[in-house]
């Protein structure tokens, strides 16, 4: 009798155990971004993140839903992003008015950064804490040619708008000296100097450098891990040959119907002239693109005018152009 007593006590108490043990890991596993608890009611809610899309130049609307409340009624929800997984603790923006009642709804995230990658989650607040839905990753600011596969950034290097036209100033952005890291010398409205110090990295201040040729090392700017390379992470300066198959894509080979009417929108930047020294040289007649290519001591960058064809060029490495990048 007594070993019968002894084996339901063991089966009793492995019952608990087990029921202890889901109890634990359901709490456990909505505590992480990423994962999603058990069908049956969790003391915390649960969140499914559906979709992201972009909206303008800084902002991408995410939507979103609380598939369950858990046990206890939620008080707070919204959408979570940032440059790695994040948390109600740790994240780069965070919105907090997400429908509370489980119904769908769309969140704005704000101040994104072009070329940007984020970790975006779904959140939901209960009194038994706080819990998360699965992870999106999103690229903000770009641009796809389904002919060419390939992506692009959606505006040129330092852009403060995505352009509405052609000659529109917001959209035409910083004006890189070829091989240079981005360090402050391409601002329109920075300083110059005549001193050269040999450096790939001059550190001068962020000072525009005079000469034909700021530096002679020709392998800078090669590949998304090249040495200065300004693009964003992940994305590099194109080659002259991916620029003309990109230029084959076009209706027009103009900059009227061909280089604005593209998806890349490209603009009449102007450039700085090393001999010149004057910023934005040109703006609104011509587009002047570098490339990662060389042709002996010459750089190759891509020109768009306002009245007739593209041109393939070569420059001086001391002349300032437009930079637009390419995802790797």
């Amino acid at each position: 009798m007594e070993e019968l007593l002894d084996v339901y006590k063991i089966k009793i108490m492995k019952f608990f155990c087990t029921i202890l043990f889901l109890f634990v890991f359901e709490f456990a596993m909505g505590q992480v971004p990423g994962t999603l608890g058990f069908s049956y009611k969790s003391p915390l809610a649960q969140s499914f993140t559906f979709s992201v899309s972009s909206t303008g130049f800084s902002t991408a609307n995410v939507t979103a839903r609380i598939i369950n409340n858990g046990v206890m009624s939620v008080t707070t929800s919204g959408i979570l992003w940032g440059f790695s997984v994040p948390t109600i603790s740790s994240y780069t923006g965070i919105t907090t008015n997400g429908n509370i009642a489980g119904n769908e709804y769309t969140n704005t995230m704000t101040g994104l950064e072009i070329g940007g990658t984020y970790y975006i989650v779904a959140y939901a607040t209960n009194i038994a804490g706080t819990s998360y839905g699965n992870v999106l990753t999103y690229t903000h600011g770009t641009v796809y040619n389904s002919t060419t596969g390939k992506t692009w950034l959606a505006v040129n290097l330092g852009a403060t708008a995505i352009p509405t036209s052609a000659s529109d100033a917001n959209g035409y952005g910083d004006l890189y000296q070829w091989g240079r890291l981005k360090d402050g010398h391409e601002k329109r409205t920075s300083g110059s100097t005549s001193s050269k110090n040999g450096n790939d990295q001059p550190n001068n201040g962020g000072l525009f450098i005079t000469g034909t040729h700021w530096t002679n090392n020709n392998n800078l700017w090669q590949g998304v891990n090249g040495t200065n390379n300004p693009c964003p992470t992940g994305f590099r300066l194109p080659t002259q040959q991916e620029f003309s198959d990109e230029i084959a894509t076009w209706n027009q080979t103009n900059a009227t119907y061909g280089a604005f009417s593209s998806v890349l929108k490209l603009t009449w930047a102007g450039r700085r002239s090393n001999g010149t020294n004057v910023a934005g040289q040109h703006s609104g007649i011509i587009g002047y693109y570098w490339t990662s290519s060389l042709a002996g001591v010459w750089a190759a960058n891509i020109k768009i005018y306002n009245s007739r064809i593209y041109e393939v060029s070569n420059a001086y490495n001391g002349d300032a152009h437009s930079v637009r990048c390419i995802k790797d």
